[in-house]
C-alpha cells in the first residue's frame, strides 16, 4: 500500500504548497503568453460563438453584459439567449484588463482546467491515502477528453471546476458550517454558466452525502441517521437551492430591465423543451442509440480509467481490501456516472460535453482502483510523487503545447 507519509528530506507541508502553486502560476502566465504569440483560432463552433460574443462585449459597457445579442454569428440575429452569461464574465474580466479578447475565452479555459485538478485533488483526498490524490493531477491530463477539450471556449471546464468546488465544499460543510458559502457559490455560479445543467451539482452532492459516510467506521445503514448526522450538509444544500432560486429571479429582473423581453421563457423552451422531444421513428430503438452513443464516449474519453472500472467490477470478490470510504467513493464516482448516461440518454440529443464531469468521475476511480491493485503503478505514482509539485504542471504546459502545435481541437477523437 501507498504511505501517506512523505520521505525525510521532503519539502514540509506549507513549503510543498508554496512551490506547487508558484509552478502552476508560472505554467499559466508561459501559457498566455503563447496563446498571444500563436493567436490561436478555435476549431469548434461552440467556441467560435463564445470568442465572438466576447470580443463584441467588450466593446460595449458593463450595463449591456447580461443582453448579448446573435449579431450574425452562426447566422443569427436577435438577442442571444442559449445560455446565461456567465461563460462570458471572466474572459470579458480578462479582456478589461489587457489581454486580448480573441484569446481571454482560451485562457479563462485553461484557468479553469489547472484549478479542476487541483480541486478533484482536494476531493479525492478525503476519501483515498494523499499520494494517490496527487497523482490524479497528473494522470487526469493523459485520458482522451483532456486531449479533445484542453484548448477550448466554451462550458465544459467551467462546469467542471463548479461541480467538484460543489463536492468539496459540501464534504466540508459536514463539519465547518463557513463551506456553505462556497457551496452557495459553486451552485449559482453553475446556473449563470450553464443554466439548468446546474442540477447535477445537487444530483452529485445529494448522492455523496447518501453514498459516503460522514463517519465510515459507524455501522450507519439507516437514511434518518445519516440525515441527523449530516444535518449541516443537508442545511447547506437547501440554502444553495434557495440561492439558486434568488439568482435566477434577479437574473430574470436584470434581463427584464435591460430588454423588456423574458430570458427564461425563451431558455426554457428551447433547453427543457428541445430536450424532451424524442426524435427517432422508434423510441425505444433511438433510446437504445443515445445508451451506446453515451456509453460509448463515457468508455472512451474515461480510458484507461474505464477499463480499470469494468476490471474492478469484474474482480469484485478478489480485490485487495481498500479503506471503507475508498470503496463508497468508488460506488459513488460509478453511480453518478452511470446516472449522466442513463438521463441524458432519455433525450436525443447528441453531445460529447453534456456528461463532461462524468468522464472524469469514471476516470478517477478507475486510476486509483488500479493504483489500488498495481505494484508497478504504485511505485510510479511514489516516485512522481517525490516530485510532483515541478513536474506535474510542466507536464500540463508540455500537453497544453502539443495541443497548440496540433490545433486547438487536439487529438484523439472518437466517432460511435
Amino acid at each position: 500500500m501507498v504511505s501517506n507519509k512523505r520521505a525525510a528530506g521532503e519539502p514540509t507541508t506549507g513549503s510543498f504548497a508554496m512551490t506547487t502553486w508558484l509552478a502552476w502560476g508560472s505554467v499559466l502566465v508561459v501559457s498566455a503568453i503563447l496563446l498571444v504569440v500563436v493567436n490561436v483560432r478555435a476549431a469548434d463552433s461552440d467556441s467560435g460563438l463564445h470568442i465572438g460574443l466576447v470580443e463584441r462585449l467588450n466593446t460595449l459597457p458593463v450595463s449591456r453584459w447580461i443582453a448579448p445579442e446573435w449579431w450574425g454569428l452562426w447566422g443569427f440575429d436577435g438577442l442571444y439567449r442559449e445560455h446565461p452569461i456567465g461563460i462570458l464574465i471572466p474572459p470579458l474580466i480578462l479582456s478589461r484588463l489587457g489581454f486580448p479578447a480573441s484569446q481571454a475565452p482560451f485562457l479563462a479555459n485553461a484557468i479553469y482546467q489547472v484549478l479542476s485538478l487541483v480541486i478533484i485533488q482536494n476531493v479525492a483526498a478525503t476519501v483515498v491515502r494523499a499520494v494517490e490524490a496527487r497523482a490524479l493531477l497528473w494522470m487526469l491530463q493523459l485520458i482522451p477528453i483532456a486531449f479533445t477539450y484542453r484548448i477550448r471556449a466554451n462550458h465544459e471546464q467551467a462546469v467542471l471546476l463548479l461541480f467538484f468546488v460543489a463536492l468539496w465544499s459540501m464534504e466540508k460543510s459536514r463539519k465547518d458550517v463557513r463551506w456553505i458559502s462556497l457551496l452557495v457559490f459553486s451552485t449559482a455560479a453553475a446556473v449563470l454558466v450553464k443554466g439548468v445543467f446546474a442540477a447535477w451539482l445537487f444530483i452529485g452532492c445529494a448522492i455523496w452525502l447518501l453514498v459516503i459516510r460522514n463517519d465510515a467506521s459507524a455501522p450507519i445503514d439507516r437514511y434518518r441517521d445519516r440525515m441527523r448526522l449530516d444535518r449541516r450538509a443537508w442545511i447547506g444544500l437547501g440554502i444553495a437551492f434557495a440561492g439558486v432560486l434568488g439568482v435566477i429571479a434577479g437574473y430574470e429582473y436584470l434581463y427584464r430591465q435591460a430588454t423588456h423581453e423574458s430570458f427564461l421563457a425563451v431558455y426554457a423552451s428551447r433547453q427543457i423543451g428541445a430536450a424532451a422531444m424524442a426524435k427517432g421513428p422508434s423510441y425505444l430503438t433511438q433510446k437504445l442509440s443515445n445508451l451506446v452513443f453515451y456509453g460509448g464516449r463515457l468508455l472512451w474519453f474515461a480510458f484507461p480509467g474505464s477499463l480499470a472500472v469494468l476490471a474492478a467490477i469484474w474482480k469484485r470478490g478478489k480485490r485487495e481490501p481498500v479503506p471503507e470510504r475508498t470503496r463508497q467513493a468508488f460506488i459513488f464516482s460509478v453511480g453518478v456516472s452511470l446516472l449522466y448516461v442513463v438521463l441524458f440518454s432519455l433525450s436525443d440529443r447528441h453531445a460529447d460535453r453534456y456528461i463532461f464531469p462524468a468522464y472524469y468521475l469514471f476516470a478517477a476511480c478507475g486510476l486509483i482502483s488500479a493504483a489500488n491493485q498495481s505494484v508497478w503503478l504504485h511505485r510510479i505514482i511514489e516516485r512522481w510523487d517525490r516530485h510532483s509539485q515541478v513536474f506535474t504542471p510542466m507536464l500540463w504546459l508540455i500537453l497544453f503545447c502539443l495541443n497548440l502545435a496540433s490545433g486547438p481541437a487536439g487529438v484523439p477523437h472518437i466517432e460511435v
